[in-house]
């Protein structure tokens, strides 16, 4: 039986211009007439669907036209290959939703919150590979896992915590509050607890590296302060960890 484009493309559900976009590449060629009308049969309809089937797992159409062209098919390699990058987008599209969760979950606590604290929760879970591998070359392996082997509840709630803290502290630098200020160690011990937790009570691992054994990957990484007040908030941490020390040492 023949079938118009009209009719094909309706028996189908392919759009007649999906279809002359596949003639076009040569990858599904109707029949035509000296009038140039064009007309599809059964044998189109396995093609199509071969077509369907192959797009639907990601492949691209010039490796269908070429699969199209051969009698036997040695697909093995190339659905391997693309269960590869299949497995990736998926792990990808986990992290968004996870990425959102967290933004969504901080906008019902904080509902004015500055775009960057939104742009650096999303780019931690975008990053978070990367991170983990250049966090390896100068914390212990034990450390790495206590920072991201945890619950997506347990992530939820520390990025909560830590956008108040943050929150607050840039509440303290717009005051024009000194960093050495009571109030502002008060908040900047929020974070040492928060640290500690991870770390350990031996924050010697963090405070002892400098900035120059850093890696690269972490430097590049954005922050969601300005320059003034990132240097604001390492004097306060800078002065915190003093008062440690000197505490210590009694």
């Amino acid at each position: 039986m023949k079938y118009s484009i009209g009719q094909f493309a309706k028996k189908t559900g392919v759009t007649v211009r999906t279809l002359r976009y596949y003639e076009e590449l040569g990858l599904l060629i109707p029949e035509c007439t000296k009038t140039n009308r064009r007309f599809y049969d059964d044998s189109h309809l396995s093609s199509l669907q071969k077509i369907i089937s192959l797009k639907y797992i990601g492949l691209s159409l010039e490796k269908i036209k070429k699969y199209l062209n051969e009698e036997v098919w040695d697909l093995r390699q190339s659905l391997l290959f693309q269960r590869q990058i299949m497995e990736k987008e998926r792990e990808k599209l986990t992290n968004i939703i996870k990425a959102l969760d967290n933004a969504l979950a901080i906008s019902k606590e904080q509902k004015e919150l500055s775009p960057s604290i939104y742009v650096a929760i999303i780019d931690s879970f975008q990053t978070e590979e990367k991170s983990k591998k250049a966090l390896k070359q100068i914390l212990p392996e034990d450390t790495i896992d206590r920072i991201f082997n945890i619950s997506d509840e347990e992530q939820i709630l520390l990025n909560q915590k830590w956008v108040n803290i943050f929150v607050e502290l840039t509440d303290l630098y717009k005051e024009g509050i000194e960093p050495r200020s009571l109030l502002v160690q008060k908040c900047i011990g929020k974070v040492y607890d928060l640290l500690v937790s991870f770390v350990g009570e031996d924050l010697s691992l963090i405070t002892e590296i400098k900035e120059e054994d850093l890696p690269q990957d972490l430097l590049k990484l954005p922050s969601p302060f300005s320059e003034e007040q990132q240097k604001w908030m390492d004097e306060a941490f800078e002065h915190h960890f003093t008062l440690i020390e000197k505490k210590e040492k009694g």
